[in-house]
């Protein structure tokens, strides 16, 4: 069997996921490999692809918890500001802080 993308030389491996030969040359540039067997470059590139989808799903969860977070903590800014005594605005926060900490149990969710 020759090699998937240089035909004039012998394989000297397949690809993990599809079987297609990779010579020396492939084998050693590989850019993805699992159980230290090689993937060929179009099978890289589908691991590539799954991996900044996931990448990118995880950084939109980022951005939604960081947005809950700014709105509990304006809504303790708006608690403490519309309480007139001090023991109450004490309380306030304190409330607001528990309320941010059983959200973040939850945000993981989202």
């Amino acid at each position: 069997m020759n090699c998937f993308y240089h035909e004039n030389l012998g394989a000297v491996a397949t690809c993990v996921d599809c079987g297609v030969g990779l010579c020396k040359d492939c084998v050693q540039n590989a850019l993805y490999t699992r159980d230290n067997k090689p993937i060929c470059l179009n099978c890289s590139k589908k691991e590539a692809s799954a991996q900044a989808n996931y990448a990118s799903s995880e950084v939109n969860a980022l951005k939604r918890r960081l947005i809950i977070c700014i709105v509990i903590f304006i809504a303790g800014i708006v608690a403490f500001n519309t309480q007139n005594e001090v023991p109450l605005n004490f309380f306030a926060m304190i409330g607001v802080w528990c309320l941010a900490n059983i959200m973040s149990c939850f945000i993981q969710y989202f």
